[in-house]
């Protein structure tokens, strides 16, 4: 893959902004143009900015015809970018056992994206928790203030706490997971398309068929219909790849959360092996890749897509491939 930026830097990481991607069909070459944000220039003026950029390209080409796709890329949330670069060794701690801390974090970040005063809640119950649990003197550096805890007791932003909100949200992710699933086991003899991962859910395509007929009727009972799949993908399509990638490489991620009393024991488990942890993020980037390639134009439009550390490549993951019964769920497929 080959990466050419023609603005500054400094450009390229202001949130919201767009990437022009073209790449040539026969090879798979993607030349990433980053533009102004979209809020400063007028749809117009985006589209002639596409148009020049196309013509030019195809008259430098020698008459390469280029696939034009708009994707839309935005930088980690600088907190949520920190962590990342911290798990993935990227930076060092500040203080002990912050990695620790940073997981649960980053476990309430999977099931809750959008809500900073969440995130920032999660973040100082972890270290809470953790320096209940740890048992150990590098717990008296944890920088934990009289306020921070006061306000994490009196006011918190959940009604709650975290293990059983994470529990109400486990279907939810779930259905965020086969949404992706669809796309990444799709064959690539079939055009895939969100209408098309609707229906195969609400088909039962993920129901186990080596179960009872009796736990598959009670299972699809539960499945969730197209407008409820609709309304979770509209407002969580930008975090699904982390998701996905977390049931396929480190479930650990999801049974961190920041109340729970085995916290510590498990962040210990997961840093004890940080080839796994970074594995992880490289399945991100691939499935994050794949599903930009394989979305409609117009719903890749629509989602932001997070920017991940560029050293990290994409890898993909050992996974299967769809039966007979499932390809004929997908054949089943009508447009309507």
């Amino acid at each position: 893959m080959r990466i050419l930026t023609f603005v500054p830097d400094a450009e390229v990481k202001k949130l919201r902004t767009p990437i022009i991607c073209l790449y040539k069909t026969d090879k798979f070459e993607i030349i990433a143009l980053p533009l102004v944000q979209l809020d400063t220039v007028s749809a117009w003026k985006l589209v002639s900015h596409v148009l020049l950029l196309w013509l030019a390209l195809c008259w430098l080409s020698t008459g390469t015809i280029y696939k034009i796709a708009l994707v839309m890329t935005a930088p980690l949330k600088p907190k949520i970018g920190e962590l990342i670069a911290l798990l993935i060794g990227e930076r060092s701690e500040a203080h002990p056992l912050e990695k620790h801390i940073a997981l649960g974090t980053f476990c309430t970040w999977l099931h809750d994206p959008d809500d900073d005063e969440v995130l920032e809640h999660a973040t100082i119950v972890s270290a809470a928790n953790i320096f209940w649990r740890c048992k150990d003197v590098r717990a008296d550096t944890i920088p934990l203030s009289k306020l921070q805890l006061a306000r994490a007791l009196a006011d918190p932003p959940l009604a709650t706490d975290f293990v059983s909100y994470f529990t109400t949200l486990q279907s939810s992710m779930d259905s965020l997971t086969n949404i992706v699933s669809f796309f990444m086991f799709c064959p690539d003899n079939v055009v895939p398309s969100l209408n098309k991962a609707f229906h195969f859910i609400e088909e039962g395509g993920f129901v186990d068929r080596s179960q009872s007929a009796e736990d598959q009727r009670e299972l699809l009972k539960l499945r969730r219909r197209k407008s409820t799949l609709k309304a979770l993908w509209k407002e969580r399509a930008h975090t699904a790849s982390f998701v996905w990638s977390a049931n396929f490489t480190l479930p650990e991620l999801f049974e961190l959360a920041p109340d729970d009393a085995d916290i510590f024991k498990i962040t210990e488990k997961v840093l004890k092996r940080p080839e796994r942890l970074r594995r992880y993020f490289e399945t991100v980037q691939w499935c994050q890749h794949r599903l930009q390639n394989s979305l409609e134009p117009s719903a890749r439009r629509k989602i932001i897509f997070h920017r991940l550390p560029e050293t990290l490549p994409g890898l993909r993951p050992n996974i299967g491939k769809f039966d007979r019964d499932q390809l004929m769920i997908i054949s089943s497929y009508r447009h309507k």
